[in-house]
């Protein structure tokens, strides 16, 4: 009877174990399934983007609105909460932003005064994000820049360091010129990048980069023409007065 009695324990605990597993495989399963669709959803909204960028680059696009091209496709392929280009100034002294997508969290220290000033305002905060530069060597994006690599920041303190977020930060750079850089930020408590996130945004960051430098190759190249037509003319113009 005792031997009975433990074989049905035994049986129990079997089958108890056996479903445990069965549950956790499932919801593997069911979680390597998610995964995959996410991954595929990311490929195809990153192939959207790169078309998106090359038809930018064909149809000479100004400055602003390929930035916002490069903001905008980073932050919808990535599932992002915000997204930003800085880029550095003429003289090297600045990070200028260049554009930064609606709701994007600080990716520059803020002092409480004002921290307290802008209070819950978000199209204020947004608003003051988008009109102030970042002194040299001053703060995250600029040890991004010098550092000439990504960076993964798990632990990225926004509004004050009121809510958890994490960023990931590439330098913005063509054919050995610092340009500037881009981030994209999103709230850990809704969902945190992974590694495939990480892959496919160094891949974003170093298409954009080729577009911005060729972008500023085509500036430059435009402006030189305008000042050599100028040039020209006013030789011909001293010529003609020499010559009355």
């Amino acid at each position: 009877m005792q031997s009975l009695f433990a074989t049905l324990v035994l049986a129990v605990v079997f089958a108890v174990c056996l479903l445990a597993t069965v549950v956790f495989l499932m919801s593997r399963l069911r979680a390597t399934a998610k995964e995959k669709l996410d991954i595929e959803g990311e490929e195809k909204r990153m192939f959207g983007f790169l078309h998106l960028l090359g038809q930018a680059i064909e149809d000479d696009y100004s400055s602003r609105k390929l930035f916002r091209v490069i903001v905008e496709g980073m932050e919808e392929v990535l599932g992002a909460k915000g997204a930003a280009l800085y880029i550095v100034s003429p003289d090297g002294a600045f990070l200028v932003p260049s554009h930064l997508s609606e709701g994007c969290p600080p990716l520059l220290a803020l002092s409480p005064a004002k921290l307290e000033e802008i209070g819950d305002d978000a199209k204020r905060l947004t608003s003051y994000l988008r009109l102030t530069k970042i002194p040299a060597d001053d703060g995250i994006l600029w040890e991004c820049l010098r550092s000439g690599d990504s960076q993964w920041l798990v632990e990225l303190q926004a509004n004050g360091g009121e809510e958890g977020y994490e960023a990931m930060l590439a330098p913005v750079n063509h054919a050995g010129r610092d340009l500037g850089v881009i981030a994209a930020v999103r709230q850990k408590s809704l969902r945190s990048f992974n590694a495939n996130d990480y892959e496919v945004f160094r891949s974003l960051a170093e298409q954009s980069s080729f577009a911005l430098g060729n972008s500023i190759i085509h500036q430059e190249a435009a402006e030189k023409r305008r000042l050599e037509r100028e040039l020209q003319m006013e030789l011909g113009r001293a010529s003609c007065r020499e010559r009355v």
